[in-house]
């Protein structure tokens, strides 16, 4: 994983990866915030979203395999200091997200409920 910051350091990356995969997905860099924002399902259906959780990478400059699965590699706030306001929001968008994904995943598994 990388991140390129000009063309030049893209071609950089392109050139290590190409060897070791088919594919490769590039995307743009959205500058933020991390969150991560769990959402359970239940065997009757039910959805429940989590407490959305800040991460905030310390042995990297972004959120990658090293922050995520180095010892100390980033700091996880549960639940993420932000207002009731924005955290009711984001609550709301999970849910409505949930519903979307469930659908998803029983079309992509073949079921047809």
């Amino acid at each position: 994983m990388g991140r390129a910051v000009d063309a030049a350091t893209l071609r950089d990356l392109l050139d290590e990866f190409s060897p070791h995969a088919d594919e490769i997905l590039v995307e743009s860099a959205i500058q933020g915030v991390e969150f991560t924002c769990p959402v359970l399902e239940f065997p009757d259906g039910k959805v429940e979203a989590l407490p959305p959780i800040e991460i905030r990478p310390l042995a990297a400059e972004f959120f990658d395999y090293v922050a995520k699965y180095k010892d100390k590699g980033s700091e996880e706030i549960c639940p993420a200091p932000r207002s009731p306001e924005i955290l009711a929001k984001d609550t709301r968008h999970r849910l409505k997200g949930a519903q979307c994904a469930r659908l998803s995943r029983r079309i992509a598994y073949g079921h047809d409920t």
